[in-house]
């Protein structure tokens, strides 16, 4: 098991070889297959399109939304391919981690020349949220 202290850092370090390879241009499901690929050649257990569910007015909706990876059942990930990250992005991992009750998530915007403008990392500790801006290898 990967300890929680590396993992982002992988996971990061996928995303800048997804970026390296195709750099901007793509659309966001481009990016979602080759960071799929990326992240079995590194033996990461992973989903795709997991389901976050929400409680409306009492009533559980299982697959009202969904996430585009989970990995190591520990970490989300958004992809994007837009031309900035809007303060909704953040918005939304922010939501997802807190039904699921996962700590940590990275919305990722590869449409951009440095993949490192395109990262928001949000941390949920102790019921507040801290936005990170990560190291990147």
């Amino acid at each position: 098991m990967i300890p929680d202290d590396e993992l982002p850092h992988i996971v990061m370090g996928a995303c800048m070889e997804v970026h390296r390879q195709l750099g901007p241009g793509w659309e966001a499901h481009a990016y979602r297959a080759a960071l799929a690929q990326e992240l079995r050649l590194k033996e990461m257990f992973f989903k795709l399109e997991v389901p976050i569910p929400i409680t409306y007015k009492g009533e559980r909706i299982p697959t009202a939304a969904r996430a585009d990876f989970l990995i190591e059942e520990r970490l989300l990930v958004m992809v994007h391919a837009c031309p900035a990250l809007d303060p909704i992005h953040k918005a939304q991992l922010t939501s997802f981690l807190r039904q699921s009750g996962l700590p940590s998530g990275f919305v990722i915007n590869f449409n951009v020349t440095d993949l490192r403008q395109g990262v928001k990392r949000v941390v949920i500790r102790d019921g507040s949220e801290t936005t990170d801006e990560p190291r990147t290898p």
